[in-house]
């Protein structure tokens, strides 16, 4: 069956930002606010462009930026250029722990390593369908990985990798969900969250729970204000434990953000109140260190929270007239990291920030 593949969007350069401190009233009024707030180390030698950062902990980490990938192991200090050997733009990077992790390109490759990404290896994914799968989201627990995938117009498939082997041990298709979430949970026991799904026949995104491995799924409706509600694309998943996880998106009709949160590992979510400014920020990209600390970002925002997302904080330095921000990853309670574009230089700097602190 003829498909259309996924365009990859880059950007062309990156560079690592230190976030210290800011005192500045009004950011907006600062025509270079990095010269108050913060310092930053150019890493255009090491990457083509920027995308995803992951980091285990506060000093081992991994960001994507189209085929290049780079490493640090003292909290971006320095970088590893690492070759991947993917000829396609990296889309997905999946780390379990300190050594073991998945890599997917924008043609759905997949490969894994063993060493922090030292090294790859491709892996074969059985295609129910003889059609190029394309790959939506990934997750992992200790002991398996989920991919999912969109197979055809009428299916979607989730492939479940041993993480020992690294090798597909299930695949379980799904007929009712024609198109699969971006972001995806899997629990120690097994059970999986993904959002923002869309049915047959129903207009509305969901977020969607199994805890029979696929088997069988119920829904939570998204509720925005929007004809079309969850943008598959901005949104973001975070699961700090089992119990508790977050899920923030986009009302694509009236450009509103959202977030929910499960309290029973995802079997129930319940819609929390955000501040308006949060709402009109874009605020689609969150992540937990535990069940109080989190950061979202949105489009020249950055925000925190310390009671479990019921208040949010902006960070002053961050002002919407300079800063873009991507990506976000947030290891620990007093380190975080964002991929970002300062849109005061002339050329444009492309960065990963670093929050300390709580």
């Amino acid at each position: 069956m003829k498909r259309i593949n996924r365009a990859s969007f880059y950007i062309s350069l990156i560079a690592l930002v230190i976030f210290t401190s800011c005192d500045k009233d009004d950011p907006n009024d600062d025509p270079n606010p990095d010269t108050s707030c913060f310092e930053y180390i150019d890493l255009a030698s090491h990457l083509e462009s920027a995308g995803k950062t992951m980091f285990i902990n506060t000093n081992l980490g991994w960001v994507l930026g189209g085929t290049s990938l780079i490493q640090t192991e003292d909290g971006g200090a320095s970088w590893t250029s690492i070759n991947t050997e993917m000829m396609c733009a990296h889309e997905q990077i999946q780390f379990i722990n300190s050594t073991d992790g998945y890599l997917i390109d924008d043609f759905s490759n997949v490969r894994y390593t063993n060493d922090k990404g030292a090294s790859w290896t491709e892996m074969t994914i059985p295609n129910p369908d003889n059609d190029q799968l394309l790959f939506y989201a990934t997750a992992s627990n200790s002991t398996t990985t989920v991919l999912l995938a969109w197979v055809n117009t009428d299916i979607s498939a989730l492939f479940f990798v041993s993480n020992t082997s690294h090798s597909v041990v299930n695949t379980v298709l799904i007929n009712e969900m024609i198109v699969p979430g971006k972001k995806m949970h899997l629990s120690e026991s097994g059970a999986i969250i993904i959002a923002p799904a869309k049915r047959e026949g129903h207009n509305q995104r969901e977020i969607a729970y199994s805890a029979d491995n696929g088997s069988s799924w119920t829904y939570t409706e998204i509720a925005g204000d929007g004809e079309v509600k969850g943008n598959p694309w901005d949104c973001d998943i975070s699961f700090p434990d089992d119990n508790t996880g977050y899920f923030a998106g986009k009302d694509n009709g009236y450009d509103k953000a959202y977030i929910y949160k499960t309290s029973n590992g995802g079997s129930s979510w319940t819609k929390i109140s955000i501040p308006s400014s949060v709402m009109h920020d874009n605020f689609t990209q969150i992540d937990f260190a535990d069940a109080n600390h989190g950061l979202g970002i949105g489009l020249g925002s950055i925000h925190k929270t310390t009671d479990g997302g019921e208040n949010w904080i902006e960070f002053p330095c961050f002002g919407e007239k300079y800063i873009s921000t991507f990506s976000v990853s947030y290891p620990e309670a007093d380190h975080g990291f964002i991929t970002g574009l300062n849109g005061a230089d002339a050329d444009y700097s492309y960065r990963i920030y670093k929050y300390t602190g709580q």
